[in-house]
C-alpha cells in the first residue's frame, strides 16, 4: 500500500485562485491520503473540517485511517475545501494526544467532484460530527444574488430564533435546534445582518457584505453565559467559494487554494 500526500483537487469546474490567509486561525493544508497507485487521475472530492465543539481545544480528524487535520483547535477548520479520494470512507474524529474518539465514526460516500463539510459540535461528553454535502450544482452564479447557510452549534436546549435581513429588509426566519444546519438560502447583495435570538441567554447579530454569485457560512457558537472571550455566543463566517455562471447542472465553484478567510 502506498501513501500520497498533498493531493491537489482537479476538476474542469473550478478555478483555483489567491485568497487572503488568516493566521490566527489553526488549520491544516496537507491531506494525507491512501491509494493503491500513484494515478494522477483517481477521482477526487473537495472536503473543509470544522471545530466547532467549544469545550474540545485540540482534535484530530481521519477519513479512512489517513488524518486530515492535526490539532485543530476551537473554531479552528482546514482553511478551505482540501483533496480527498472519493469513495465510501469513516470518518472518525479523536482527541489530539489522548487519541481517545469524541463522536461516533461516520461512515460516508464522498463523490468524485462534490463538495463536502464537517462540523464537529457538542459539549460536556455529548458530541457528533455532522456531515453535509455542499450542493453548489444545484446553486445559480448568474442570477446576480448570494447564497449563504448557518449552523447552530450553541449547546443549549433552547431553539433560538435565526433571521437573515439584507439592507433592512427581512429575507428568512427560522426556529433552530442545536446541530441545525440550513440550506443555501439566496439573498440579495449588500449587507447582510444574521441574528440568533432565544430572548434570554442568546442576544447575537452580526454583520457583512455579500456579494453576487458568492457562497457563504455562517457559525453560530460558543457557551451561553460564557466569560471565556473565546467561547462567548458569537457568529464568525466563511466565504466558502464563488460559483461559476458558465457551468450549469455542474459543480461549478471558484475556490482559493490558500485558507478561507475567517472573520
Amino acid at each position: 500500500m502506498k501513501k500520497r500526500t498533498n493531493l491537489l483537487f482537479r476538476s474542469k469546474w473550478i478555478t483555483i485562485t489567491a485568497m487572503t490567509a488568516f493566521a490566527a486561525v489553526t488549520f491544516s493544508s496537507c491531506l494525507k491520503s491512501v491509494s493503491n497507485d500513484n494515478n494522477n487521475n483517481t477521482p477526487t472530492a473537495g472536503f473543509m473540517a470544522f471545530n466547532l465543539a467549544p469545550d474540545k481545544s485540540a482534535i484530530n480528524l481521519s477519513l479512512g485511517g489517513s488524518t486530515l487535520a492535526n490539532a485543530l483547535g476551537y473554531i479552528g477548520y482546514t482553511g478551505g475545501y482540501v483533496s480527498i479520494y472519493a469513495g465510501t470512507r469513516t470518518t472518525q474524529v479523536t482527541e489530539t494526544g489522548s487519541g481517545n474518539v469524541i463522536s461516533t465514526p461516520v461512515d460516508y460516500t464522498y463523490e468524485q467532484n462534490k463538495y463536502y463539510s464537517s462540523f464537529l459540535i457538542g459539549a460536556n461528553g455529548t458530541y457528533s460530527n455532522l456531515i453535509a454535502r455542499d450542493n453548489f450544482d444545484s446553486l445559480s452564479g448568474s442570477n446576480g444574488q448570494a447564497y449563504v447557510r448557518y449552523i447552530n452549534a450553541i449547546p443549549d436546549s433552547s431553539h433560538p430564533n435565526v433571521s437573515l435581513t439584507v439592507n433592512g429588509t427581512p429575507v428568512n426566519t427560522a426556529s433552530t435546534n442545536f446541530g441545525t444546519l440550513s440550506a443555501f438560502i439566496p439573498v440579495p447583495t449588500g449587507t447582510l445582518t444574521i441574528a440568533a435570538t432565544n430572548g434570554g441567554t442568546i442576544q447575537i447579530t452580526r454583520d457583512f457584505p455579500v456579494t453576487a454569485a458568492k457562497v457563504y457560512t455562517a457559525l453560530i457558537v460558543g457557551i451561553p453565559g460564557s466569560t471565556d472571550p473565546a467561547k462567548v455566543v458569537q457568529i464568525k463566517y466563511i466565504e466558502n467559494g464563488t460559483l461559476n455562471a458558465t457551468q450549469q447542472n455542474n459543480n461549478r465553484v471558484v475556490q482559493g487554494n490558500n485558507p478561507i478567510k475567517l472573520q
